[in-house]
């Protein structure tokens, strides 16, 4: 093969990799409306042993019937196991781990799975079923409680970064806020802010943020308590 031959061969892959680079691009665009964890910001600066070290804890947490965790920590941790498992590779894994909790109950339109198996189906080369899974989730904008199923996807978001460790926790704290706004009854993500707002407290423990989490998570943990208790 002479200079010229090669060359050629280099710019033909450079231009293939920036268009198939566009085209997902284009086709994550369309799932803006859907909130799932390739969304998140900074997951690729994650380390290998940091994500392993998630996925082992995740694990753990999963297997232990001592502590009773909410359905929707079950879903949320489930879809964060998915995500990360493919974020160390293990694809096929990944797409087991997302299929158990579309045929969960009440999660075969849980926006986040599908939104995640959409984008993880074309990375693996299966465009058509991404695109399949795309149009089921459009058809979803119809139902009465669609908006409720995006402040459930929201509030996986938050758990999410809340998982990550402490470099992703404001961004965990301002998506569980949107949600604990929206649905002031919503204990499940209620304590997940509370939590989040602590751990925040005792990092900061000595400069100013320290104050604002302390009045943060004060006012959390009173919305806790019954009106007019003591």
């Amino acid at each position: 093969m002479d200079i010229r031959q090669q060359k050629g061969e280099q710019s033909l892959c450079k231009t293939q990799n920036m268009a198939s680079q566009r085209d997902q691009q284009n086709f994550q665009e369309k799932l803006k409306d859907f909130p799932h964890f390739f969304q998140l910001q900074g997951c690729s600066e994650l380390k290998m042993e940091r994500k392993l070290s998630i996925l082992s804890r995740l694990e753990s947490e999963r297997t232990d019937k001592s502590n009773y965790v909410t359905p929707a920590e079950v879903t949320a941790m489930n879809n964060v196991t998915a995500f990360i498992l493919f974020l160390t590779n293990d694809k096929n894994k990944a797409v087991r781990e997302t299929e158990k909790v579309l045929t969960s109950f009440n999660n075969e339109n849980n926006i986040v799975a599908l939104a995640n198996m959409a984008v993880i189906k074309w990375k693996m080369g299966d465009r058509a079923q991404g695109e399949e899974i795309l149009q089921k989730l459009n058809g979803l904008r119809s139902q009465a409680n669609f908006e409720e199923r995006v402040m459930d996807a929201e509030a996986e978001m938050g758990y999410c970064y809340s998982r990550l460790g402490l470099p992703f926790a404001l961004r965990a704290v301002s998506k569980f806020e949107k949600v604990v706004e929206a649905r002031p009854l919503d204990y499940t993500w209620k304590l997940g802010l509370a939590l989040t707002l602590r751990r925040l407290t005792h990092i900061n423990s000595h400069n100013a943020l320290s104050s604002i989490f302390k009045i943060k998570a004060r006012e959390v943990d009173e919305s806790f308590r019954p009106s007019g208790g003591n």
